[in-house]
């Protein structure tokens, strides 16, 4: 096999595998036809012909080429898979190519930079009681930070915490929204409004949680 090219293989990243690109979805995974999982259908020994699917890579870096090992840093939409983008890379490449660690740093708001070892946890909680790790943890409402908020009034909140849907004195774009209770600010849950201003409960929480 030709020695890989830092130069080749980063033009290759740039021109083919960077921006909105399709990948055919690997039959081990967890998406489903006709009830079933892929990856069950799989087990059984069949193979489904799948249609590729649209995602974006919004940037694919080199970060080092040492031999015939690449280590790259992905930042890409929802539904990629890594293994089928590495797997496509490699055929590009005429050498073909598998994944041998896979490491995810970012998710939403999450990231590695505010990440906690497991360790030092467990050296915090001996040293100062179980109490002391509440302020690693995020409220739901913290988690949902990227959704736009609404408020209600007293009598949507009662409805709205009941399940029923809210549509009285709302002027809402269709979409998803953090909810809350206007008076005392409390996180209700989330809701969805599909048209007219009507905002359906899709995940409530619990008074007092």
């Amino acid at each position: 096999m030709p020695e890989l090219d830092v130069a080749e293989v980063e033009a290759l990243l740039a021109e083919r595998f960077t921006g909105d690109i399709e990948q055919i979805p690997p039959m081990y995974s967890a998406l489903k036809r006709d009830g079933k999982k892929l990856y069950e259908l799989a087990r059984e020994g069949k193979h489904i012909e799948l249609e590729p699917r649209p995602v974006t890579i919004f940037s694919l870096t080199l970060v080092s080429l040492t031999n015939d090992e690449l280590v790259l840093d992905v930042h890409c939409s929802k539904g990629t898979y890594i293994r089928t983008l590495v797997d496509d890379i490699g055929q590009a490449l005429g050498c073909g190519a598998h994944i041998t660690a896979l490491r995810r740093t970012k998710h939403g708001q999450f990231s590695l930079d505010n990440a906690v070892p497991l360790d030092a946890l467990i050296s915090e909680q001996e040293a100062k009681g179980p109490e002391a790790l509440d302020r690693h943890l995020f409220s739901l409402d913290d988690l949902l930070v990227d959704l736009p908020v609404t408020t209600l009034t007293e009598g949507q909140t009662r409805r709205f915490s009941h399940g029923n849907p809210v549509s009285d004195g709302l002027d809402l774009k269709p979409g998803q929204y953090r909810v809350k209770d206007d008076d005392s600010g409390r996180f209700l849950g989330v809701g969805e409004v599909v048209a007219d201003s009507l905002l359906q409960p899709l995940r409530l929480v619990a008074s007092g949680s």
